[in-house]
């Protein structure tokens, strides 16, 4: 079928093409006199064919807008891909990788001029840096070997090989932590006695954050090393994440915790360990946890309690400040994300924190969690807002979280404004009396098309609305400018409204938190005579699924049209086939549902496939072909069921691809997709 470019562009100055035109910043840091700035950007360029390409670059900044040649060679437009911008101890020397981040490289600064970079190392063939720190004469970085999994002959499966969720790329080694001299021609020496563990458990192969990838040196004494480490490749085994210190001159491994842990953050003066820690071990999945201490003399650990913790209990730590007196870290308060402290000596925080109209840190299209040296009195933040790109803000410590402190820069600077669309962050009651906050797009059109955003642990942000929506960014602006109403409500079991919401779906995936859709739908669709449509991605998807075949059945809900990517249509058959199958337990208690038969009829009754009979909306599926997290027979299996129930039915897969396609050229073709299908059937 070919989609008629005519209906992928709207008439006020809007096409989908202009989503890919702002770039997310990450990385942030600001040297110790306060003068540099210094971070990373992804976004994607346009050929003069059309094709889109990924990019990455490095800017070093002035704070009062001097250039630098880093900025220069890192810039987007060359093919150098820079990224993980570091400044070192000393103040006067940045490092970042470039090549596919198989080369490090360094400037240092000569009076008021940064140098141009020169090459400090290159690792071996099909290697690449994960994370890297720097004194002022070593470089330390974990290094990673990707491989791609064989494709001829045998090979046996041991519970498999985590694999990147994103690209499906399997790693193939342990990280290892290795170091060089800060000079040029260093020779890399990595650390023996830590061959059996693998340093940085990188979020996205398990789930949505990037929350343990780094390490740190101490910087009172640089034989200990603070970590997150895993014991093994194994997907199912992201309960293994432990925090460790590692002490370079005897080779002793001193664990933490015993419980999953991860983010550890030296204090100032090298004393102390902050880190998390899960707090509930039954629904580890829901992904809450809270700060812990290590005292390194007295090798005790303190944790703030459930009641003085933080707000939502999913802090992203930053680090110590002001004198080691508090622990800064992001934490997100409903739709928004926000700069918080916690009292380093009682481990409470205040819990009178506002909702701003903004989010630190861009959400969850990534780890952007900002770069601080402890003891620091500046920190380089990144806000937006639904209306404002990612921008820069320099800030003092001890104001961070009323800073306003814009610096420009060359990132997203020219971007034209967008199109004026309603956006407002209303809240609703749902069948039980629950309070459910949503956020509402073009209020006063004529059609209701309900997201559910991925997860479930996650929420729709108060982003920048040109990124799209959190999971596969679906083309709202677009959509608005179409003619409808758009709501993303943030269902029970989303981040953002503390652990008992985000931990209320327990045992009941596709129960409440379906009802609590099916309730927007009355309240923003049915009682304002509205037509109804459904779209999302993952758990999205699965609602999307749930919403085809049992609205109308569960309570007379007409569905209009459904676009649901990376479906999961079985939890049965999920159990079997996902890569990281040991989440079902999590949710369910500890049992299968082979140990019950009650829970087996349970998830047969919240699988879309088993009510597929009462299907009649027209239904996209998208999915990438190697989708480890929600494998591509999920979504065959309803696409056939409806093809022989006459269902209309289109079927779009991505060669390449994993559980969210990174290609920006996929990306595209999911928008259009997207807008076309409902522009034709909704």
């Amino acid at each position: 079928m070919t989609i008629p470019a005519i209906l992928l562009s709207c008439a006020v100055g809007w096409s989908n093409v202009d989503q890919f035109k702002a770039s997310s910043i990450a990385d942030t840091s600001v040297s110790s006199d306060g003068k540099w700035m210094l971070f990373s950007t992804a976004g994607t360029r346009q050929d003069s064919d059309n094709t889109l390409f990924p990019t990455a670059g490095v800017y070093l900044q002035g704070v009062d807008g001097t250039k630098t040649a880093v900025s220069q060679f890192c810039d987007p437009s060359t093919p150098n891909q820079c990224a993980m911008p570091r400044f070192c101890s000393d103040g006067k020397t940045v490092v970042f990788v470039h090549s596919a981040a198989s080369t490090i490289a360094k400037s240092t600064l000569n009076g008021n001029s940064w140098s141009n970079p020169t090459t400090v190392t290159t690792l071996p063939k099909d290697e690449s840096v994960v994370s890297l720190q720097c004194n002022a004469d070593t470089i330390y970085f974990s290094s990673s070997s990707f491989t791609p999994a064989p494709t001829k002959g045998a090979r046996e499966i041991e519970d498999d090989i985590i694999i990147n969720v994103i690209s499906e790329a399997p790693i193939g080694s342990l990280n290892k932590l290795c170091r060089v001299q800060n000079t040029a021609g260093g020779q890399i020496s990595c650390f023996e006695g830590l061959e059996k563990v693998s340093v940085g458990a990188v979020g996205w192969y398990l789930s949505c954050w990037q929350y343990a990838t780094d390490f740190e040196v101490n910087s009172k004494d640089d034989s200990l090393i603070a970590m997150t480490t895993t014991d093994t490749l194994n997907g199912n085994d992201w309960e293994l994440m432990r925090s460790r210190i590692y002490n370079t001159k005897t080779g002793a491994l001193t664990t933490l915790s015993s419980l999953p842990s991860f983010q550890t953050k030296w204090s100032a003066d090298g004393s102390k360990v902050a880190f998390t820690e899960i707090d509930h071990t039954d629904y580890t999945w829901a992904q809450t946890w809270h700060i812990c201490v290590f005292e390194v003399a007295s090798h005790t650990v303190k944790c703030a309690a459930d009641g003085n913790s933080t707000i939502d209990q999913m802090p992203s730590l930053i680090g110590w400040s002001e004198n080691d007196s508090k622990i800064m870290f992001l934490q997100q308060i409903g739709t928004s994300v926000v700069v918080s402290k916690m009292d380093a000596a009682t481990l409470t925080c205040d819990k009178q924190v506002t909702q701003p109209p903004h989010v630190v840190g861009g959400g969850f299209r990534a780890s952007m969690i900002p770069v601080y040296e402890a003891g620091s009195d500046k920190i380089l933040i990144t806000k937006e807002t639904p209306t404002g790109a990612p921008g820069v803000y320099l800030c003092d410590v001890a104001t961070v979280d009323s800073c306003s402190n814009f610096v420009k820069t060359d990132v997203n600077a020219d971007l034209s404004p967008l199109p004026a669309i309603s956006h407002e962050i209303t809240t609703y009651k749902s069948f039980d009396g629950e309070e459910i906050e949503m956020i509402s797009l073009g209020a006063n059109n004529s059609k209701l098309l309900v997201f559910t955003h991925c997860g479930p642990a996650m929420a729709q942000l108060s982003t920048y609305m040109g990124f799209g929506t959190v999971c596969a960014g679906f083309p709202v602006i677009s959509l608005v400018l179409s003619g409808y109403h758009v709501v993303m409500p943030n269902y029970r079991g989303s981040s953002g409204y503390g652990a008992a919401f985000r931990r209320s779906d327990a045992n009941d995936w596709g129960g409440s938190d379906y009802k609590d859709i099916i309730e927007a739908m009355k309240q923003f669709g049915v009682a304002q005579n509205k037509k109804i449509a459904h779209f999302g991605w993952s758990y999205g998807g699965y609602m999307s699924s749930l919403m085809l075949t049992r609205a109308k059945a569960t309570d007379n809900i007409d569905i209009q049209a459904i676009v649901g990517g990376g479906t999961l249509n079985d939890l049965i058959s999920h159990v079997g086939t996902t890569d990281i199958n040991r989440l079902f337990p999590s949710v369910y208690g500890g049992k299968n549902f082979w140990d019950d038969k009650a829970l087996a009829a349970k998830m047969m009754d919240h699988s879309a496939i088993y009510h597929v009979i009462n299907a009649t909306a027209p239904t996209l599926m998208l999915h990438g072909v190697d989708d480890p997290r929600m494998p591509l027979s999920q979504a065959w299996q309803l696409h056939q069921a409806l093809r022989r129930r006459s269902v209309t039915t289109r079927f779009v897969v991505f060669p390449g691809s994993g559980h969210i396609p990174g290609n920006p050229n996929q990306r595209m073709t999911i928008l259009n997709e997207t807008l076309f299908w409902f522009q034709k059937h909704f």
